[in-house]
């Protein structure tokens, strides 16, 4: 069995803070926050031809000059209008990064 599904939607990215992140990772100092939002339909899905879904993803990810590359921590919520919302946090171990000014 196979079936076709359209995604439509939009991306928006803005950073929209900056400042001082700690986490239980450590602390770091000048950091920027971006925040992702990306809004979706999709059209298609199974068992009814033609039925959709529509959702937002917003992701901030905090970055910094000191680890190029790797985002500090990384947040994103998952809102799709039937599920609960769905949030997923991640930590990037600095400790392991071999890049580092």
């Amino acid at each position: 069995m196979s079936f076709s599904v359209t995604k439509n939607g939009s991306v928006d990215v803005e950073v929209d803070g900056s400042g001082t992140l700690i986490t239980p990772q450590g602390t770091f100092d000048d950091v920027l926050r971006i925040k992702t939002t990306e809004t979706y339909q999709m059209i298609g899905l199974p068992p009814l031809p033609g039925s959709s879904t529509s959702g937002t993803i917003v992701t901030y990810s905090f970055i910094s000059a000191d680890f190029p590359g790797v985002y500090l921590l990384e947040y994103s919520t998952l809102e799709d209008g039937i599920n609960a919302p769905v949030i997923d946090i991640s930590y990037a171990d600095v400790s392991k990064c071999w890049i580092q000014n």
